[in-house]
């Protein structure tokens, strides 16, 4: 499904589970994109990718976007009970890191992470096997999937222990309530939900770095949301794989 009117440089596809929305939420959204429309207008290549979803418990919507582009894909998820509020909470987080991304193209954001010693590249413990993670995502087999991106686990949680010393009410909840596991479980259950739209030639590390910054940010602002989705995927993986699995 797409806008009615798209008439700016910005393909937008949008997909939604176990919801329907009326065409004044639809009007609302699109008007929202305004500023995003404005900041890819120059680029080759500029497409939205929005997953709505609805949960069933407390009836929110849920919104993940992925802004794709010919180097980079910047990712956005919230949550919210008008799917229009969620939309253009991602849609302001998207224009806050797409000014990142031109920042990183002239090399700005990339040297101050240099000389702050902050930049850690992503390096797995044992290779991934890219068939498996293939298959698991086609199966919408998220235990499988994890298993095939078990190497990731290690790499990934040093780089959420650094980074979350960045937000101050998010360090301040782990040990009451919030595990470093946590916010690790949910940039691996957005990868999932978002691995059809990887950027080829995207090295499989770097993509899900990108995510690390969104869940840490997700916890932030909807802690006991994100926690209900973390660990609805522990169940779906102890399930599938035994109460072994965490």
């Amino acid at each position: 499904m797409k806008f009615p009117d798209q008439s700016y440089n910005l393909l937008v596809d949008l997909d939604m589970k176990h919801c329907n929305l009326p065409a004044g939420d639809l009007n609302k959204m699109e008007a929202s994109l305004s500023p995003l429309g404005d900041m890819v207008r120059h680029f080759p290549v500029s497409k939205l990718h929005v997953l709505i979803s609805r949960r069933d418990r407390t009836n929110d919507f849920v919104v993940r976007t992925s802004l794709i582009l010919s180097g980079d894909t910047l990712v956005a998820s919230e949550h919210h009970t008008q799917v229009h509020a969620a939309f253009e909470h991602c849609i302001d987080n998207l224009v806050r890191e797409l000014q990142r991304y031109k920042d990183r193209l002239g090399n700005v954001a990339e040297q101050a992470k240099q000389q702050e010693g902050t930049h850690h590249e992503l390096l797995p413990t044992l290779p991934p096997d890219p068939e498996a993670i293939e298959a698991a995502v086609r199966e919408g087999d998220y235990a499988a999937f994890r298993t095939a991106v078990s190497g990731y686990d290690t790499p990934v949680s040093t780089q959420v222990g650094r980074w979350v010393e960045r937000y101050p009410e998010v360090a301040a909840r782990l040990g009451n309530g919030l595990q470093i596991s946590d916010i690790v479980e949910d940039v691996f259950l957005s990868a999932f939900e978002d691995y059809e739209h990887r950027p080829q030639g995207v090295r499989l590390g770097d993509w899900l770095g990108r995510y690390i910054d969104t869940a840490i940010k997700a916890m932030a602002t909807h802690l006991d949301r994100e926690l209900e989705n973390v660990n609805m995927a522990r169940l779906a993986r102890q399930v599938a794989t035994g109460p072994g699995a965490v």
